[in-house]
């Protein structure tokens, strides 16, 4: 699968504080633009996790719904990217 998740210095710590997000476990933050991408992405897809540039392999977990994204905002807030408008999440582990 060619599509590919990102994290840098600067956005890895926030998606760490996010929810009950863990390094083996988290709700990675998509933009809508990214959303459309993922439309294709199903769980148990195994994929790329780019952080700092260093590859990771990760597996979906789940494609969260929209009405579940609301319903995890209203438990843990937005999340706080000044430069992304995340109106998404999909659900990954480490492998």
């Amino acid at each position: 699968m060619s599509i590919t998740l990102f994290a840098n210095k600067n956005t890895y710590p926030i998606i760490m504080k996010w929810g009950t997000n863990t390094e083996l476990e988290w709700y990675h933050p998509l933009t809508a633009d990214q959303h459309k991408k993922f439309s294709q992405v199903r769980v148990g897809d195994i994929m790329m996790f780019l952080n700092n540039m260093v590859p990771y392999e990760v597996i979906v977990d789940e494609m969260v719904s929209d009405a579940a994204y609301a319903e995890l905002q209203s438990r843990f807030g937005p999340f706080q990217m000044n430069d992304y408008d995340i109106t998404h999440v999909i659900r990954v582990r480490r492998i």
